[in-house]
């Protein structure tokens, strides 16, 4: 038999991509070398109980017309996340809330009292370098939220997942305003596979728009590179090229796939 798609991994986008695809009358193959469909968001059903396999995954979203494909599909729970960090014995409530600044500092009781304390940690932090940018990971979240933040409720998880001591680490700075290099590139071959797909005007419209941006904005004009990491207002948040986390990747494999892409799509 021969597929119009064939599609490596059955996760969130390609099991999203292989419906929409059906649903556009595309033959589509599916592999995966996991036993089960879903990638990390797989459930298995354990004593009538649909459990997380890989961990816990929160579905987030304003676009009225997503909530409306993903609830044609399935129905979702109502749930609200109330993660509490346990550090060495101390509870605290995370996403950060008024709780969790008093338990840390017990005067804090109010917002502007806990900003106060936080900009006096990122003050010390600033001083101590001395005029110099932070070199690493550490350095940089202290001078970003202060010492009692990093070092109770940042360190030891970001540690854990990345393996290696925070002084190790590049200092990226990840704030809720970033636009990161690789969604990008997603992004610009995600619009063409989805006007591939279905033929809808609009996913061109979103191609040209996100290309246009991300060309504008991600490149050096100067030495060509693309930075690694903007502010949604497209200026520069960390000058870095190329770390542990950005590589020779994610660029070319988008710049080559979207001139194939278009040479299908104008062959047709």
């Amino acid at each position: 038999m021969k597929y119009d798609y064939l599609i490596v991994g059955s996760g969130l986008y390609g099991a999203t991509f292989a419906h929409k695809a059906r649903q556009a009358d595309k033959k589509v193959l599916v592999i995966d070398k996991r036993s089960h469909l879903g990638g990390n968001i797989y459930c298995e059903e354990i004593e009538g109980i649909n459990v997380h396999k890989y961990g816990a995954h929160i579905f987030h979203t304003n676009n009225k017309e997503v909530w409306n494909f993903v609830n044609s599909i399935v129905e979702f729970n109502r749930y609200t996340n109330c993660p509490v960090a346990n550090y060495k014995g101390e509870l605290y409530n995370l996403p950060f809330n008024m709780n969790t600044f008093n338990r840390m500092w017990p005067e804090v009781h109010t917002p502007a009292q806990a900003q106060a304390k936080i900009n006096e940690q990122k003050a010390e932090a600033v001083a101590a370098l001395g005029g110099r940018e932070p070199h690493n990971l550490e350095e940089q979240a202290l001078c970003l939220v202060g010492k009692d933040i990093f070092y109770k409720l940042i360190k030891e998880y970001t540690e854990k997942q990345w393996g290696r001591d925070c002084k190790n680490l590049p200092p990226q700075d990840y704030s809720q305003d970033m636009k990161f290099w690789w969604p990008q590139t997603e992004a610009i071959i995600a619009t063409l596979y989805a006007y591939q797909a279905t033929g809808n005007e609009k996913y061109l419209e979103m191609h040209k728009q996100i290309s246009d941006w991300t060309y504008a904005h991600f490149p050096d004009k100067e030495y060509g590179e693309w930075y690694g990491y903007l502010h949604r207002d497209g200026t520069v948040a960390q000058p870095a090229k190329g770390n542990i986390f950005k590589g020779p990747f994610h660029i070319p494999r988008m710049m080559i796939r979207s001139y194939t892409l278009c040479e299908e799509i104008m062959k047709k």
